[in-house]
């Protein structure tokens, strides 16, 4: 998969030493991040009113932010799916491993003078973490009629990187509860 955006205007040598522009200076690049997946799902016990299924993906990232910068990383999600009569439970565990990044930053003597100058920082090597998501979910189905159905769903996502602005939200856990309504008519319209 590539999540990019393209054309971004490089305006660092817009402006001569002498204090006029020069829009012929102006260079683009873009910004792309590449995830290549490889995923496995299993069925893993099936009656006649209840499913059980696990699935698991893993990936490898390749970010680009033009010449100057670039990084790769790692990581792994998996989840669990419960259907039960007209009930259906799961779990999503994202990045379990902490999706990890490392950054390699490129930038040529002329492009740090100019950055120094602009009091920019110069960036050096880094890495960056993905801390670990859960979501943890519950739905269930409502014949209403012979051909409309309305599915209820509620969920919570789980962060583990610190207070953020949730609902609940504490140092160690934020939780951000959420809830739907799905209409559905003869399983072809939603």
């Amino acid at each position: 998969m590539r999540f990019a955006v393209d054309d971004i205007p490089n305006t660092l040598f817009l402006v001569n030493p002498d204090g006029s522009l020069n829009y012929n200076n102006i260079q683009t690049f873009s910004s792309a991040d590449y995830a290549f997946l490889l995923s496995y799902g299993q069925n893993l016990s099936k009656t006649e009113n209840s499913m059980v299924n696990f699935g698991a993906n893993a990936k490898v990232i390749y970010r680009n932010v033009g010449k100057f910068a670039q990084a790769w990383g790692f990581g792994l999600d998996a989840g669990l799916q419960v259907f039960k009569d007209k009930w259906r439970f799961g779990i999503v565990a994202k990045d379990i491993t902490s999706t990890f990044n490392t950054w390699t930053f490129n930038f040529s003597e002329k492009e740090k003078e100019v950055l120094y100058l602009t009091q920019n920082d110069i960036p050096v090597k880094s890495s960056e973490l993905t801390a670990p998501r859960v979501t943890v979910g519950a739905s269930r189905v409502f014949n209403i009629g012979k051909t409309s159905t309305v599915l209820a769903e509620t969920d919570f996502d789980l962060t583990f990187d610190g207070k953020r602005n949730t609902v609940v939200s504490s140092d160690a856990v934020s939780i951000d509860p959420k809830v739907g309504l799905e209409y559905g008519y003869k399983n072809i319209f939603s």
